[in-house]
């Protein structure tokens, strides 16, 4: 097994303060709104409520206390290896690995149309909006709340023009094309345009350094 990723734990966006209020609005969740459920489920909706989940069969829903939550999470291993399938990039996902990957739950955003990078959520009563999610509740629809239309303009990203939300008409007035396509459209200007860096030199310099990177920076 050949383990990957360097050590983290020192880019630290949320404060001691921040990472408690979300975890505190987390298990507030779980306990007050609850999860949905469907039928099909009654083995797996057993089992929770053998181990102190609280069910509502008329409205679907299990609730989990907060001393539940906190319980089962301390028995879950310290070490998650995720492994590949030639054991040549396996991810050891013990508390600071770091990787590099695809995903889409990204602190910031930088909007390759505008160069500007998207701000994250702030952490505060108004954008966790826990009476929101709790009058809402599990399959409701968040659109036509007001907390929404407050805050979807500057909350709210279109998009970088790989998705398409023109009606139809017009879609195949403009040529009918697909994601794929747009998408290899938007990173053929990317490439033709002169490379900018969002790095200041000086950083640059210094991380090539300490990696041993070569090349110009």
């Amino acid at each position: 097994m050949e383990l990957k990723g360097l050590t983290g734990g020192l880019y630290q966006p949320l404060s001691p303060a921040d990472i408690k209020t979300i975890h505190q609005a987390a298990l507030a969740i779980l306990e007050k709104t609850g999860i949905s459920y469907e039928s099909g489920l009654e083995e797996t909706i057993d089992m929770l409520e053998a181990q102190g989940a609280k069910v509502d069969g008329e409205r679907g829903r299990v609730f989990f206390p907060g001393d539940l939550v906190v319980t089962q999470a301390a028995r879950a291993p310290e070490r998650v290896i995720l492994f590949s399938r030639d054991g040549k990039n396996d991810l050891d996902l013990t508390q600071h690995r770091v990787y590099l990957g695809t995903g889409g739950a990204a602190i910031k955003i930088l909007d390759i149309e505008t160069g500007k990078v998207l701000k994250g959520i702030e952490v505060d009563p108004e954008h966790l909006a826990l009476e929101v999610i709790d009058e809402v509740g599990p399959g409701g629809n968040f659109i036509a709340s007001d907390h929404t239309f407050a805050h979807m303009r500057t909350e709210y990203f279109a998009g970088n023009g790989v998705a398409d939300r023109k009606n139809r008409d017009d879609w195949e007035q403009d040529g009918s094309r697909d994601a794929s396509t747009r998408a290899r459209e938007i990173a053929k200007t990317i490439l033709a345009q002169e490379e900018k860096s969002y790095i200041p030199a000086e950083v640059a310099q210094a991380i090539r350094r300490k990696y041993n990177i070569s090349g110009e920076a």
